[in-house]
């Protein structure tokens, strides 16, 4: 496979059940992806709680870091616990990616309503500059985390970004437009920057699965040569143990089958493998 061709693979010219591995493989990315943002989000957030509390040492700021600790923590467990699912249900893609989805949605928006809570009247105001600094700091990383689907990062940046925008929009009495620009324009920009990511993750992952038929594949009979056969064996026994359910395996010896060979010629014993 040329380089030109690699650089503009696509999902598309995938077989359908090589579509579905890709579709296994890359949930299964996201779910690992996913694991160190979520660390980050209370990493970020612990540090915004001691920054503010050493600003503020009021008793209403304490009260509201305290919530917002307790969602924070919250919002950890609940994604880790919806990528243990996801791991769980891997076999059923949509289902899988899914509960992805939610234990991501759960953590940016979370965050990302914390943001805005900071353009109104609470004691996170007087620390808009560092919340939205760090903001803008975890949607970049986790931008370039979730590249691997175009889906995911638009979810999550709209997650971390919007509820700002939105505030700034339909809450705030005067609208600070710089602010508001500045929101819409980095969501835009991070969206963007991540489709070559995207882009180069996806022709990998097709070029990787197209060799690996070839590699599977009888050069003579285009038939799945023992390679293909003790990968899918070991899939099969593995799903067995899982499910708790008996695995047979067929043996067939074709006999007198070298009078074909020899009769008619080898094209047509690879004729009649090919069609048993």
């Amino acid at each position: 496979m040329d380089n030109t061709h690699a650089s503009n693979a696509t999902l598309e010219q995938l077989s359908a059940s090589q579509q579905i591995t890709a579709a296994k493989l890359i949930n299964r990315d996201l779910a690992y992806r996913s694991i160190p943002g979520t660390f980050m989000y209370l990493v970020g957030w612990f540090f915004l709680y001691f920054v503010i509390k050493a600003r503020s040492d009021d008793a209403t700021t304490a009260q509201w870091l305290f919530y917002f600790s307790v969602i924070a923590v919250l919002g950890a467990a609940l994604r880790i616990g919806c990528i243990f699912l996801a791991h769980k249900l891997s076999e059923q893609i949509n289902l899988s990616r899914a509960y992805l989805a939610l234990g991501m949605m759960i953590n940016c928006l979370s965050w990302g309503v914390m943001a805005a809570l900071a353009f109104v009247d609470t004691p996170l105001a007087p620390h808009t500059q560092i919340i939205l600094l760090t903001t803008a700091g975890l949607s970049a990383g986790g931008a370039i985390s979730f590249s691997a689907s175009r889906l995911f990062t638009g979810l999550f940046l709209g997650g971390m970004l919007l509820p700002v925008a939105i505030v700034q929009i339909g809450v705030v009495d005067q609208v600070d437009f710089e602010v508001l620009v500045a929101v819409l324009l980095y969501f835009l920009g991070m969206y963007m920057v991540t489709m070559s990511p995207n882009r180069e993750y996806i022709s990998a992952l097709v070029s990787n699965l197209m060799l690996l038929k070839l590699s599977h594949t009888d050069g003579l009979t285009g038939l799945c040569n023992r390679r293909a056969f003790d990968r899918h064996l070991y899939e099969e026994v593995q799903r067995a143990q899982r499910a708790t359910y008996p695995l047979s395996l067929l043996l067939i010896d074709i006999d007198h089958f070298k009078k074909i060979n020899d009769q008619h010629g080898h094209p047509a014993g690879d004729y009649c493998l090919e069609n048993l």
